[in-house]
């Protein structure tokens, strides 16, 4: 901006930083300047291009008249968090696993695929590979999704960072999490959380927090349940309760044996030791 400013004094035209009030404008010549988008129009636009870019795609594939012997898969790597876990001293890579992380696009366009919609199936980016070897090796022919035989996940494992990645404070904190697709746990080096992703997808409200974990029992938070609205009470219910300590027991038990096999696999053991599964992270 100093630049355009010395070059626009040394052409002798007026110029302002805003805007001319009515009536108050100078003589042509004078030039109107707009300053490039902001950051958070970039960001927006930028999403927005993506969409462009899979529409030009489409529309050139179609042009070429390949859409009938085409098939494509398009799905993202990770989501971003806008910053709403927590700064990382400005780093967007740095996130935990959040849902708005891992649940990303996926979807597939085939010709010969019939009965079109939503697959509900739980799958990873490690089917990937397993989906587009069943969809080349299918006949010329119409088919339908369960066809191809790709089953259903129990769970996904998702992590932010590798094994052997150091956790910096205030900035990467090294998080791995387990998801049926309802339920989302995660230990990080922060503690436990636990989300019902379904109905907060952004993970805003861990459940743990009206938990106390003492010797590897988990118990409700008595003080602090005894000084809550109604609201709270019809919803964290004796059902509830039960539902949320059934699942800690069980995704807990399964993220340790599924977080210790990578650490083993990445050969450093002993950084396991990072992921905090015995308290609570008090948001």
């Amino acid at each position: 901006m100093d630049s355009l400013i010395r070059m626009i004094g040394e052409l002798g035209l007026p110029f302002a930083y805003d805007h001319f009030a009515e009536g108050e404008s100078p003589e042509p010549p004078f030039v109107c300047y707009l300053l490039p988008h902001s950051g958070l129009d970039r960001r927006r636009r930028g999403y927005q291009y993506m969409d462009v870019c899979v529409d030009e795609v489409m529309r050139l594939l179609e042009k070429k008249g390949c859409m009938d012997n085409t098939t494509i898969i398009f799905y993202g790597d990770h989501g971003d968090d806008y910053f709403a876990h927590g700064v990382h001293n400005g780093l967007t890579h740095a996130i935990e696993p959040y849902a708005g992380l891992i649940h990303t696009p996926f979807w597939i366009y085939d010709d010969r695929l019939v009965k079109k919609g939503n697959c509900q199936n739980l799958l990873s980016t490690l089917d990937i590979r397993e989906i587009t070897e069943k969809l080349l090796e299918m006949p010329e022919e119409e088919f339908e999704w369960d066809e191809l035989g790709i089953f259903s996940r129990e769970y996904v494992i998702a992590r932010n960072a590798y094994a052997a990645q150091p956790v910096r404070k205030n900035s990467f904190n090294k998080g791995y999490c387990l998801t049926d697709g309802r339920f989302l746990f995660m230990a990080s080096n922060l503690g436990m959380e636990m989300y019902d992703i379904e109905m907060d997808l952004l993970c805003q409200n861990n459940l743990l927090r009206f938990f106390v974990y003492e010797e590897g029992i988990l118990h409700v938070d008595r003080e602090l349940n005894s000084n809550l609205s109604y609201h709270y009470l019809f919803i964290i219910d004796t059902g509830a309760i039960r539902q949320i300590r059934q699942n800690f027991y069980y995704y807990r038990e399964k993220l340790r044996e599924e977080a210790g096999r990578l650490f083993q696999y990445a050969e450093c053991p002993d950084k396991m030791k990072e992921l905090d599964f015995e308290n609570i992270h008090q948001i």
